[in-house]
């Protein structure tokens, strides 16, 4: 599409055009399959939806022990590979499945995803979907040595196959993967299936951003006056909008509200109020700056409600603006060609393109609080991988859009979950953490085996480290409970020791559930 748009279809057809893309052919099968997965795990949390009756053999009069299903013309048979089948047999115990010559067995314990019977699931004749979980030895040792069109007797029970019951997902999604030092695209998902649709959500679809917008926000306070230790009462908050002359109240996710918090605790909680008065003390139209500035190019307008991500995004745009953040302040330009040949010279040839847009401490401050996000947030998920990672969960109203844009020292990646229809709901309680962030986890996990990150950001000489209580954000004395070592620009670092009062004010909040709180969570933002 990129080529036949800017060169045309004679060139695109005719030229012997030789074409080198910036993807990593091993990153891409890691991003689809962690992309399709997850797709799948939303999905069946959203319900059984039926298998399509029409097809059912039985009903049509067509032998369901020898009718050949068009699908298996070419199947090759492997594990986790996701395949239609004919049920022969069902109880409410198992199920016996027909897939080619072979068969499977589909036990209760794999289809109870559904919350229902096996026989209120499946009819015999019925053709559905279903995942292969284990092939037996004597079938896997049948498969290598055996012509694919030799028969086999199909009672005989060494040949079989264990299944897990799957549907096709309604869910929609994406996963951008940038190297971080170039901006060159690694891998790039832009749905379930190119068959079933062509469009690329991963650059074509605007979508609220919830609180992933939130790291913008931040930027915009500890560059203007804010450190990580100020305290910010999350309380009822209110704001008259003069767009919609009507009564603006943020509401937070959970619902309610958990008193004084550090710059710090806020982000990692995802709390929506207190965004909201960071955005009305510093004016919307500020944060709409330091949204060109990270390189947003969709419409964003000073309105009181992008505090909550309010206003539509790529994908792209959002994973270009998120390595600011282990690039110290420099924002790289996402490409995916680097270079074009016909039969006698380059015709194209793209080079990274880097913009300095932060001061190399701010970024390195955002860094660090969020890898606060995944270590005790909203992205704890995250927590167990091999690597310094920061990033930050996002959810919208209803639960209609999922994301989770994660960082590593090399890659920034970016995943986004919905449905086709931008106002319907994924489902309760579907925010970013649980539906976007595991495939986050799934690809990184396996890129980080193949390569391994250093144990730490590169800090800037202009950002030093102060020994402060966690909760009350001032330095810490030998009375204090939550030790922690955070980032500051210098003359911007905590002056005052802790008191007892100081202790006594975060306990009234923050005391009964401080500890308990560093458990994985899900309270993102939800509300716009």
């Amino acid at each position: 599409k990129y080529i036949e748009k800017k060169y045309g279809d004679t060139l695109l057809y005719q030229g012997g055009l030789k074409v080198y893309p910036t993807l990593n052919s091993e990153m891409q099968r890691w991003a689809e399959t962690a992309l399709r997965e997850g797709l799948r795990k939303v999905d069946k949390r959203r319900g059984w939806r039926g298998v399509d009756k029409s097809l059912n053999l039985a009903t049509r009069k067509l032998d369901v022990e020898k009718h050949p299903l068009d699908s298996w013309a070419k199947l090759q048979l492997e594990v986790d590979k996701i395949v239609k089948g004919v049920v022969l047999k069902v109880d409410n115990k198992r199920a016996i499945i027909r897939i080619k010559n072979f068969r499977g067995r589909l036990y209760a314990k794999d289809a109870k995803w559904t919350k229902r019977k096996l026989t209120q699931v499946l009819k015999k004749g019925d053709v559905a979907l279903f995942k292969v979980l284990e092939i037996s030895g004597e079938l896997k040792e049948y498969l290598n040595k055996t012509k694919p069109d030799e028969k086999i007797d199909l009672t005989a029970k060494k040949y079989e196959l264990k299944l897990g019951l799957e549907q096709e997902p309604e869910v929609l999604g994406a996963i951008l993967v940038v190297e971080n030092k170039t901006g060159a695209i690694k891998a790039m998902v832009g749905g379930y299936s190119f068959a079933k649709s062509k469009w690329n959500n991963a650059t074509q679809s605007r979508r609220q951003p919830g609180s992933t917008f939130k790291a913008i926000i931040y930027t915009t306070a500890i560059e203007n006056g804010y450190n990580p230790s100020r305290i910010i009462v999350d309380e009822y908050f209110s704001d008259f909008d003069f767009h919609t002359e009507e009564l603006w109240e943020p509401q937070n996710y959970p619902i309610g509200f958990k008193g004084p918090l550090t710059l710090r605790r806020a982000l990692e909680l995802s709390r929506n109020v207190i965004s909201a008065k960071i955005v009305k003390d510093l004016t919307p139209d500020k944060i709409v700056q330091y949204g060109r500035k990270f390189g947003i190019e969709s419409e964003l307008k000073p309105y009181m409600t992008i505090s909550l991500g309010a206003f539509e995004v790529t994908l792209v745009e959002m994973v270009a603006a998120y390595t600011v953040f282990p690039n110290m302040g420099m924002r790289v330009n996402p490409f995916f060609i680097k270079r074009i040949r016909d039969m006698n010279n380059v015709i194209e040839e793209n080079m990274p393109e880097r913009k300095q847009v932060l001061e190399r401490e701010s970024a390195y401050v955002m860094n660090y609080l969020l890898q606060g996000v995944i270590q005790s947030g909203t992205g704890q998920r995250a927590k167990h991988l091999e690597a310094p990672i920061g990033g930050k969960t996002g959810t919208t109203d209803e639960f209609t859009n999922a994301w989770f844009i994660g960082f590593s020292p090399s890659v920034t990646v970016g995943v986004w979950i919905g449905l086709d229809e931008a106002k319907d709901s994924l489902g309760r309680g579907e925010t970013g953490g649980k539906a976007a962030c595991p495939i986050f986890v799934d690809f990184m996990g396996k890129y980080l085996e193949k390569y391994p990150e250093p144990q730490q950001f590169r800090k800037p000489a202009g950002v030093i480290m102060v020994k402060i209580d966690k909760y009350t954000g001032k330095i810490w004395t030998e009375d204090c409970l939550h030790a922690f070592y955070e980032a500051y620009i210098p003359g911007t670092e905590p002056t005052e020791y802790c008191t007892e009062e100081d202790h006594d004010m975060i306990e009234d909040y923050y005391g009964k559930w401080a500890d308990e709180e560093e458990d994985e969570g899900d309270g993102d933002a939800q509300g716009n």
